[in-house]
């Protein structure tokens, strides 16, 4: 991407992807793949400092989809759920980095 085009930008091409091509490759289940997808961005959305590689990454996205599979039964149609999954996600992986050493916090602003 050309530099000054953010995180947002990003999500929200990864959203519209998501939204266009899964409910046709995957005609059963692609609305609620398309929905993982765009929850799943916004935790992609967090700084190189709380994500700093690609592991990290990779583990707030698993995160994020076994949190969205055991809510998808509770919270139905209540706002901001997609993105308090993708929040707790991060912080969740970033709290589990920190127990291992991976992390200083010491100072996060």
């Amino acid at each position: 991407m050309a530099h000054g085009n953010g995180p947002v930008l990003a999500s929200s091409v990864v959203g519209m992807l998501g939204g266009l091509v899964l409910p046709v490759v995957f005609p059963a289940q692609g609305a609620n793949l398309a929905v993982v997808a765009i929850c799943a961005s916004f935790g992609g959305m967090s700084s190189r400092e709380r994500l700093p590689n690609a592991w990290a990454v990779l583990a707030v996205g698993v995160f994020t989809g076994v949190v969205f599979i055991f809510s998808t039964p509770h919270l139905g149609g209540a706002g901001g759920k997609l993105g308090t999954i993708a929040f707790g996600s991060v912080l969740a992986v970033s709290g589990f980095r920190w127990a291992a050493g991976q992390l200083d916090l010491s100072n996060a602003q």
